[in-house]
């Protein structure tokens, strides 16, 4: 029997703008509308999944591949360009950008036996 997987997407990195909404969608559905400071959890079922980010100047798209009972996590940081601020300041908006990062992978059973490990003194 195969245990869910679960995805969390944050957006609460320091070199994050903190300006306009990041759209993700998983498998062509609606995930999160994510602003800054925020994180979402959902459980998947395992397997090859797509992720697509969305900052309404810039989309990104991932694809990965999630185990039995694996922990992915993706964070996403809207950041500013080169020029960004320059434009912003003459025409009032500016491109901003999309970085998605993905943790290393953990799976829920190894957290689990790791959690009832006794701390050493």
């Amino acid at each position: 029997m195969s245990m869910a997987s679960r995805l969390t997407v944050s957006r609460n990195s320091p070199a994050d703008v903190q300006q306009r909404q990041v759209i993700v969608r998983l498998d062509g559905e609606p995930f999160a509308i994510l602003l800054f400071g925020q994180t979402l959890t959902r459980e998947i079922s395992p397997g090859s999944h797509r992720l697509r980010f969305d900052n309404t100047w810039v989309k990104k798209t991932v694809e990965f591949k999630a185990a039995d009972g694996e922990e992915v996590n993706y964070n996403v940081i809207n950041r500013a360009g080169r020029f960004t601020w320059w434009m912003v300041a003459v025409l009032g908006a500016g491109p901003m950008y999309l970085t998605v990062e993905r943790a290393p992978a953990e799976s829920r059973s190894a957290q689990s036996s790791s959690a009832a490990l006794p701390n050493a003194p």
